[in-house]
Protein backbone atom coordinates (compact mmCIF):
# COMPACT_ATOMS: atom_id res chain seq x y z
CA UNK A 1 0.00 0.00 0.00
CA UNK A 2 2.77 2.41 0.96
CA UNK A 3 4.56 1.58 -2.29
CA UNK A 4 1.41 2.35 -4.31
CA UNK A 5 1.01 5.70 -2.54
CA UNK A 6 4.66 6.52 -3.19
CA UNK A 7 4.31 5.70 -6.89
CA UNK A 8 1.14 7.79 -7.13
CA UNK A 9 2.79 10.81 -5.47
CA UNK A 10 5.92 10.36 -7.57
CA UNK A 11 3.83 10.22 -10.75
CA UNK A 12 1.89 13.38 -9.84
CA UNK A 13 5.08 15.23 -8.90
CA UNK A 14 6.74 14.23 -12.18
CA UNK A 15 3.73 15.40 -14.20
CA UNK A 16 3.63 18.69 -12.30
CA UNK A 17 7.36 19.22 -12.89
CA UNK A 18 7.15 18.45 -16.62
CA UNK A 19 4.10 20.61 -17.29
CA UNK A 20 5.50 23.47 -15.19
CA UNK A 21 8.67 23.34 -17.25
CA UNK A 22 6.73 23.50 -20.53
CA UNK A 23 4.57 26.32 -19.16
CA UNK A 24 7.61 28.49 -18.42
CA UNK A 25 9.10 27.65 -21.83
CA UNK A 26 5.90 28.99 -23.41
CA UNK A 27 6.00 32.08 -21.16
CA UNK A 28 9.74 32.85 -20.88
CA UNK A 29 9.34 36.42 -19.58
CA UNK A 30 7.02 35.79 -16.62
CA UNK A 31 8.69 37.27 -13.54
CA UNK A 32 8.24 34.86 -10.64
CA UNK A 33 11.60 35.54 -8.97
CA UNK A 34 12.69 39.12 -8.09
CA UNK A 35 15.24 39.30 -10.92
CA UNK A 36 15.65 42.42 -13.05
CA UNK A 37 16.20 40.66 -16.37
CA UNK A 38 14.03 40.28 -19.47
CA UNK A 39 14.31 36.52 -19.93
CA UNK A 40 13.53 34.89 -16.61
CA UNK A 41 15.39 31.67 -15.62
CA UNK A 42 12.28 29.74 -14.50
CA UNK A 43 12.52 27.10 -17.25
CA UNK A 44 16.30 26.82 -16.80
CA UNK A 45 15.94 26.15 -13.06
CA UNK A 46 13.29 23.46 -13.63
CA UNK A 47 15.39 21.93 -16.41
CA UNK A 48 18.17 21.20 -13.88
CA UNK A 49 15.75 19.09 -11.82
CA UNK A 50 14.38 17.28 -14.89
CA UNK A 51 17.86 16.40 -16.17
CA UNK A 52 19.05 15.20 -12.75
CA UNK A 53 15.89 13.25 -11.84
CA UNK A 54 14.80 11.87 -15.21
CA UNK A 55 17.72 12.11 -17.61
CA UNK A 56 19.64 8.99 -16.62
CA UNK A 57 18.49 6.76 -19.50
CA UNK A 58 17.74 9.47 -22.06
CA UNK A 59 21.17 10.59 -23.24
CA UNK A 60 21.31 10.82 -27.04
CA UNK A 61 24.04 11.85 -29.48
CA UNK A 62 22.56 15.31 -30.06
CA UNK A 63 22.60 16.00 -26.33
CA UNK A 64 26.22 14.84 -26.14
CA UNK A 65 27.12 17.38 -28.85
CA UNK A 66 25.42 20.14 -26.86
CA UNK A 67 27.40 19.09 -23.79
CA UNK A 68 30.55 19.47 -25.91
CA UNK A 69 29.45 23.02 -26.84
CA UNK A 70 28.80 23.82 -23.16
CA UNK A 71 32.27 22.57 -22.15
CA UNK A 72 33.81 24.68 -24.95
CA UNK A 73 31.86 27.69 -23.65
CA UNK A 74 33.12 27.16 -20.09
CA UNK A 75 36.73 26.97 -21.34
CA UNK A 76 36.25 30.14 -23.44
CA UNK A 77 34.80 31.93 -20.43
CA UNK A 78 37.77 30.98 -18.26
CA UNK A 79 40.27 32.22 -20.86
CA UNK A 80 38.42 35.50 -21.51
CA UNK A 81 37.25 36.22 -17.95
CA UNK A 82 37.12 39.93 -17.13
CA UNK A 83 33.97 40.43 -15.04
CA UNK A 84 30.55 38.98 -14.32
CA UNK A 85 29.47 39.45 -17.94
CA UNK A 86 31.21 36.16 -18.68
CA UNK A 87 28.85 34.30 -16.36
CA UNK A 88 25.86 36.09 -17.87
CA UNK A 89 26.87 34.96 -21.36
CA UNK A 90 27.54 31.43 -20.08
CA UNK A 91 23.87 31.12 -19.02
CA UNK A 92 23.04 31.19 -22.74
CA UNK A 93 24.97 27.94 -23.23
CA UNK A 94 23.64 26.47 -20.00
CA UNK A 95 20.14 27.12 -21.34
CA UNK A 96 21.06 25.56 -24.67
CA UNK A 97 22.17 22.32 -23.03
CA UNK A 98 19.80 21.97 -20.07
CA UNK A 99 16.57 23.32 -21.61
CA UNK A 100 17.03 21.40 -24.87
CA UNK A 101 17.88 18.22 -22.94
CA UNK A 102 14.98 18.73 -20.52
CA UNK A 103 12.64 19.39 -23.47
CA UNK A 104 13.64 16.10 -25.06
CA UNK A 105 13.16 14.27 -21.74
CA UNK A 106 9.78 15.95 -21.15
CA UNK A 107 8.41 15.14 -24.60
CA UNK A 108 9.71 11.57 -24.31
CA UNK A 109 7.94 11.13 -20.97
CA UNK A 110 4.68 12.69 -22.21
CA UNK A 111 4.71 10.99 -25.60
CA UNK A 112 4.89 14.24 -27.55
CA UNK A 113 3.91 17.89 -27.30
CA UNK A 114 0.79 18.23 -25.08
CA UNK A 115 -1.95 19.53 -27.37
CA UNK A 116 -4.27 20.83 -24.64
CA UNK A 117 -1.49 22.87 -23.03
CA UNK A 118 -0.38 24.33 -26.37
CA UNK A 119 -3.98 25.21 -27.23
CA UNK A 120 -4.47 27.22 -24.04
CA UNK A 121 -1.06 28.86 -24.45
CA UNK A 122 -2.08 30.22 -27.88
CA UNK A 123 -5.44 31.41 -26.52
CA UNK A 124 -3.81 33.19 -23.56
CA UNK A 125 -1.22 35.00 -25.71
CA UNK A 126 -3.96 36.02 -28.16
CA UNK A 127 -6.39 37.29 -25.51
CA UNK A 128 -3.68 39.28 -23.70
CA UNK A 129 -2.54 40.84 -27.00
CA UNK A 130 -6.10 41.79 -28.02
CA UNK A 131 -6.84 43.39 -24.63
CA UNK A 132 -3.55 45.33 -24.66
CA UNK A 133 -4.07 46.63 -28.19
CA UNK A 134 -7.76 47.58 -28.09
CA UNK A 135 -8.84 48.02 -24.46
CA UNK A 136 -6.24 48.30 -21.70
CA UNK A 137 -2.65 48.92 -22.80
CA UNK A 138 -1.10 48.03 -19.42
CA UNK A 139 -2.88 44.69 -19.09
CA UNK A 140 -0.65 42.05 -17.43
CA UNK A 141 2.44 44.29 -17.52
CA UNK A 142 2.94 43.68 -13.79
CA UNK A 143 3.98 40.09 -14.62
CA UNK A 144 7.02 41.29 -16.58
CA UNK A 145 10.30 42.97 -15.67
CA UNK A 146 9.67 45.80 -18.12
CA UNK A 147 6.99 46.68 -20.63
CA UNK A 148 5.41 49.96 -21.76
CA UNK A 149 2.68 49.44 -24.33
CA UNK A 150 1.60 53.09 -24.23
CA UNK A 151 5.05 54.17 -25.39
CA UNK A 152 5.30 51.36 -27.96
CA UNK A 153 1.97 52.25 -29.58
CA UNK A 154 2.80 55.97 -29.65
CA UNK A 155 6.06 55.21 -31.50
CA UNK A 156 4.28 53.21 -34.22
CA UNK A 157 5.10 49.80 -32.82
CA UNK A 158 2.71 47.13 -31.55
CA UNK A 159 2.00 45.71 -28.11
CA UNK A 160 4.24 43.35 -26.16
CA UNK A 161 1.79 40.64 -25.13
CA UNK A 162 3.49 38.59 -22.43
CA UNK A 163 6.94 39.53 -23.73
CA UNK A 164 8.94 42.65 -22.93
CA UNK A 165 8.81 44.19 -26.42
CA UNK A 166 6.79 43.79 -29.64
CA UNK A 167 9.62 42.01 -31.47
CA UNK A 168 9.84 39.43 -28.69
CA UNK A 169 6.06 38.97 -28.91
CA UNK A 170 6.21 38.43 -32.66
CA UNK A 171 9.19 36.07 -32.49
CA UNK A 172 7.48 33.96 -29.83
CA UNK A 173 4.42 33.63 -32.07
CA UNK A 174 6.64 32.65 -35.02
CA UNK A 175 8.17 29.88 -32.90
CA UNK A 176 4.64 28.82 -31.92
CA UNK A 177 3.84 28.61 -35.65
CA UNK A 178 6.74 26.16 -36.09
CA UNK A 179 5.52 24.02 -33.17
CA UNK A 180 1.95 24.16 -34.46
CA UNK A 181 2.93 22.95 -37.93
CA UNK A 182 5.44 20.27 -36.92
CA UNK A 183 3.24 18.79 -34.17
CA UNK A 184 -0.39 19.64 -34.87
CA UNK A 185 -0.82 20.18 -38.63
CA UNK A 186 -3.27 17.23 -38.80
CA UNK A 187 -5.47 18.60 -36.01
CA UNK A 188 -8.83 20.15 -36.86
CA UNK A 189 -7.82 23.37 -35.08
CA UNK A 190 -4.49 23.74 -36.92
CA UNK A 191 -5.76 26.45 -39.29
CA UNK A 192 -7.47 28.32 -36.44
CA UNK A 193 -4.27 28.45 -34.38
CA UNK A 194 -2.27 29.47 -37.45
CA UNK A 195 -4.71 32.34 -38.02
CA UNK A 196 -4.60 33.44 -34.36
CA UNK A 197 -0.79 33.45 -34.40
CA UNK A 198 -0.61 35.37 -37.70
CA UNK A 199 -3.03 37.98 -36.36
CA UNK A 200 -0.73 38.48 -33.36
CA UNK A 201 2.37 38.76 -35.56
CA UNK A 202 0.93 41.04 -38.24
CA UNK A 203 -1.67 43.16 -36.43
CA UNK A 204 -0.78 43.12 -32.72
CA UNK A 205 3.02 43.02 -32.48
CA UNK A 206 3.58 45.03 -35.71
CA UNK A 207 7.17 43.81 -35.56
CA UNK A 208 9.25 44.89 -38.55
CA UNK A 209 11.78 42.18 -37.66
CA UNK A 210 9.09 39.49 -37.92
CA UNK A 211 7.77 40.91 -41.19
CA UNK A 212 11.25 40.72 -42.69
CA UNK A 213 11.75 37.20 -41.28
CA UNK A 214 8.57 35.93 -42.92
CA UNK A 215 9.36 37.62 -46.25
CA UNK A 216 12.97 36.39 -46.37
CA UNK A 217 11.99 32.85 -45.31
CA UNK A 218 9.26 32.67 -47.96
CA UNK A 219 11.66 33.92 -50.64
CA UNK A 220 14.37 31.42 -49.66
CA UNK A 221 11.86 28.57 -49.51
CA UNK A 222 10.53 29.40 -52.99
CA UNK A 223 14.08 29.66 -54.32
CA UNK A 224 14.92 26.28 -52.78
CA UNK A 225 11.81 24.74 -54.37
CA UNK A 226 12.71 26.19 -57.76
CA UNK A 227 16.18 24.62 -57.57
CA UNK A 228 15.19 21.29 -55.97
CA UNK A 229 11.74 20.50 -57.34
CA UNK A 230 10.80 18.88 -60.64
CA UNK A 231 7.96 21.44 -60.80
CA UNK A 232 10.40 24.34 -60.77
CA UNK A 233 8.49 26.43 -63.31
CA UNK A 234 5.35 26.26 -61.17
CA UNK A 235 7.32 27.44 -58.13
CA UNK A 236 8.99 30.15 -60.21
CA UNK A 237 5.57 31.40 -61.33
CA UNK A 238 4.35 31.44 -57.71
CA UNK A 239 7.47 33.35 -56.63
CA UNK A 240 6.99 35.97 -59.37
CA UNK A 241 3.31 36.41 -58.48
CA UNK A 242 4.12 36.76 -54.76
CA UNK A 243 6.89 39.27 -55.48
CA UNK A 244 4.48 41.30 -57.64
CA UNK A 245 1.78 41.26 -54.95
CA UNK A 246 4.34 42.03 -52.24
CA UNK A 247 5.69 44.98 -54.22
CA UNK A 248 2.25 46.59 -54.46
CA UNK A 249 1.52 45.90 -50.78
CA UNK A 250 4.77 47.65 -49.86
CA UNK A 251 3.89 50.64 -52.07
CA UNK A 252 0.48 50.90 -50.41
CA UNK A 253 1.99 50.70 -46.93
CA UNK A 254 4.60 53.36 -47.73
CA UNK A 255 1.91 55.78 -48.89
CA UNK A 256 -0.80 55.11 -46.31
CA UNK A 257 0.60 53.60 -43.11
CA UNK A 258 3.00 55.21 -40.63
CA UNK A 259 4.52 52.47 -38.49
CA UNK A 260 8.12 51.49 -37.75
CA UNK A 261 8.10 48.86 -40.51
CA UNK A 262 7.21 51.40 -43.23
CA UNK A 263 9.82 53.84 -41.91
CA UNK A 264 12.49 51.15 -42.27
CA UNK A 265 11.29 50.44 -45.80
CA UNK A 266 11.66 54.14 -46.59
CA UNK A 267 15.22 54.07 -45.24
CA UNK A 268 15.94 51.01 -47.42
CA UNK A 269 14.56 52.81 -50.47
CA UNK A 270 16.43 56.07 -49.84
CA UNK A 271 19.74 54.94 -48.32
CA UNK A 272 20.64 51.31 -47.44
CA UNK A 273 23.28 52.50 -44.95
CA UNK A 274 20.63 54.43 -42.99
CA UNK A 275 18.38 51.36 -43.11
CA UNK A 276 21.21 49.23 -41.74
CA UNK A 277 21.81 51.63 -38.85
CA UNK A 278 18.14 52.27 -38.04
CA UNK A 279 17.32 48.59 -38.40
CA UNK A 280 18.35 48.73 -34.78
CA UNK A 281 21.00 46.77 -33.08
CA UNK A 282 19.82 43.55 -34.77
CA UNK A 283 21.14 43.85 -38.31
CA UNK A 284 24.55 45.15 -37.27
CA UNK A 285 25.11 42.55 -34.57
CA UNK A 286 23.97 39.68 -36.78
CA UNK A 287 26.08 40.70 -39.78
CA UNK A 288 29.28 41.70 -37.99
CA UNK A 289 29.32 38.75 -35.58
CA UNK A 290 29.27 36.35 -38.55
CA UNK A 291 31.81 38.52 -40.35
CA UNK A 292 34.06 38.25 -37.27
CA UNK A 293 33.77 34.46 -37.40
CA UNK A 294 34.82 34.46 -41.08
CA UNK A 295 37.53 37.13 -40.74
CA UNK A 296 39.35 35.16 -38.05
CA UNK A 297 38.97 31.77 -39.75
CA UNK A 298 36.55 30.32 -37.21
CA UNK A 299 38.76 30.94 -34.19
CA UNK A 300 36.97 31.65 -30.87
CA UNK A 301 36.95 35.27 -29.69
CA UNK A 302 35.80 34.47 -26.15
CA UNK A 303 33.18 36.31 -24.10
CA UNK A 304 32.66 40.06 -23.85
CA UNK A 305 35.01 40.93 -26.74
CA UNK A 306 32.59 42.04 -29.45
CA UNK A 307 33.28 45.76 -28.88
CA UNK A 308 37.00 45.18 -29.48
CA UNK A 309 36.25 43.58 -32.83
CA UNK A 310 33.91 46.46 -33.76
CA UNK A 311 36.74 48.93 -33.05
CA UNK A 312 38.64 47.20 -35.86
CA UNK A 313 35.59 47.28 -38.13
CA UNK A 314 35.01 51.06 -37.89
CA UNK A 315 38.59 51.65 -39.01
CA UNK A 316 37.63 50.12 -42.37
CA UNK A 317 35.99 52.82 -44.55
CA UNK A 318 34.02 50.16 -46.44
CA UNK A 319 32.08 49.04 -43.36
CA UNK A 320 32.18 52.11 -41.11
CA UNK A 321 29.04 53.77 -42.64
CA UNK A 322 27.00 50.65 -41.84
CA UNK A 323 27.88 50.50 -38.13
CA UNK A 324 25.12 51.55 -35.75
CA UNK A 325 26.50 53.69 -32.87
CA UNK A 326 24.64 51.51 -30.36
CA UNK A 327 26.74 48.51 -31.43
CA UNK A 328 30.14 50.08 -30.78
CA UNK A 329 29.89 49.72 -27.00
CA UNK A 330 28.24 46.29 -27.07
CA UNK A 331 30.44 43.65 -25.48
CA UNK A 332 28.13 40.70 -26.18
CA UNK A 333 26.11 39.55 -29.18
CA UNK A 334 22.46 38.66 -28.68
CA UNK A 335 21.89 36.38 -31.65
CA UNK A 336 21.58 32.61 -31.73
CA UNK A 337 23.75 32.16 -34.83
CA UNK A 338 26.25 35.02 -34.91
CA UNK A 339 26.79 35.01 -31.14
CA UNK A 340 28.00 31.41 -30.69
CA UNK A 341 29.99 31.54 -33.95
CA UNK A 342 31.76 34.71 -32.82
CA UNK A 343 32.34 33.58 -29.23
CA UNK A 344 33.12 29.87 -29.72
CA UNK A 345 34.20 29.78 -33.36
CA UNK A 346 34.11 26.35 -34.96
CA UNK A 347 33.20 24.79 -31.60
CA UNK A 348 29.67 26.24 -32.04
CA UNK A 349 29.07 24.40 -35.33
CA UNK A 350 27.49 21.29 -33.69
CA UNK A 351 24.49 23.47 -32.70
CA UNK A 352 23.60 24.10 -36.33
CA UNK A 353 24.44 20.57 -37.42
CA UNK A 354 21.87 19.27 -34.90
CA UNK A 355 19.16 21.61 -36.22
CA UNK A 356 19.79 21.00 -39.93
CA UNK A 357 20.17 17.24 -39.44
CA UNK A 358 16.89 17.09 -37.49
CA UNK A 359 15.03 18.93 -40.25
CA UNK A 360 16.64 16.68 -42.86
CA UNK A 361 15.14 13.61 -41.13
CA UNK A 362 11.82 15.27 -40.27
CA UNK A 363 11.24 16.48 -43.85
CA UNK A 364 11.03 12.83 -44.95
CA UNK A 365 7.55 12.57 -43.40
CA UNK A 366 6.52 16.18 -42.74
CA UNK A 367 5.81 18.08 -45.98
CA UNK A 368 7.08 21.66 -46.18
CA UNK A 369 9.18 21.24 -43.03
CA UNK A 370 11.91 23.00 -45.02
CA UNK A 371 10.02 26.28 -44.69
CA UNK A 372 10.15 25.88 -40.90
CA UNK A 373 13.93 25.47 -41.19
CA UNK A 374 14.29 28.70 -43.18
CA UNK A 375 12.01 30.51 -40.72
CA UNK A 376 13.94 29.21 -37.69
CA UNK A 377 17.33 30.13 -39.17
CA UNK A 378 16.09 33.63 -40.09
CA UNK A 379 14.81 34.09 -36.54
CA UNK A 380 18.08 32.87 -35.05
CA UNK A 381 19.96 35.48 -37.06
CA UNK A 382 18.09 38.14 -35.07
CA UNK A 383 18.31 39.22 -31.44
CA UNK A 384 17.15 35.99 -29.90
CA UNK A 385 19.33 33.57 -27.98
CA UNK A 386 18.99 30.31 -26.12
CA UNK A 387 18.04 32.07 -22.88
CA UNK A 388 14.71 32.50 -24.68
CA UNK A 389 13.36 29.18 -23.40
CA UNK A 390 10.86 28.77 -26.23
CA UNK A 391 13.74 28.64 -28.76
CA UNK A 392 15.49 25.88 -26.81
CA UNK A 393 12.15 24.05 -26.51
CA UNK A 394 11.77 24.14 -30.30
CA UNK A 395 15.25 22.60 -30.70
CA UNK A 396 14.43 19.91 -28.13
CA UNK A 397 11.19 19.24 -30.01
CA UNK A 398 13.15 18.80 -33.25
CA UNK A 399 15.42 16.22 -31.61
CA UNK A 400 12.37 14.39 -30.24
CA UNK A 401 10.56 14.34 -33.60
CA UNK A 402 13.71 13.19 -35.40
CA UNK A 403 14.08 10.22 -33.06
CA UNK A 404 10.43 9.31 -32.51
CA UNK A 405 8.68 10.11 -35.76
CA UNK A 406 5.42 11.96 -36.20
CA UNK A 407 3.93 11.48 -32.73
CA UNK A 408 1.38 13.69 -31.04
CA UNK A 409 0.01 13.45 -27.54
CA UNK A 410 -3.76 13.02 -27.25
CA UNK A 411 -4.51 15.14 -24.20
Amino acid sequence: MNNAIYQYINSKFTSFLLFSFLFFCFFPCLRILPLNIDKQPNALILSFFIVVLLGKNKVVKDVAWLLFVLIAAIICMLFSWEDWLGLEILTNYLSLFFIVYASYITLSCLGGMPYALFKWVVYIWFIVGIIQYFFYHSFMEFLLFRSNNELMLESGRGVTGLSVEPTGYGMTCLLFLIINYLNFRNRSTYKLFTLLLLIQIILLSLSSTCFFCIAISAFLYMLYRILASSHRFSWLFILIVLCYIGYHIVLYLLENVDIRFTRLLQYLQEDPAVFFINGDYRLCVSFFSIKGFIDDWGMPHGFGCFNKYMERVVENPTYAPFVSPSVLGARKTITAIGGPLFELGIFALPIYYIIVNAFKKISLWIPKADFCLFLLVTLMLNTINFNEAILSLVIGNLIYLKRNGDCNVVY
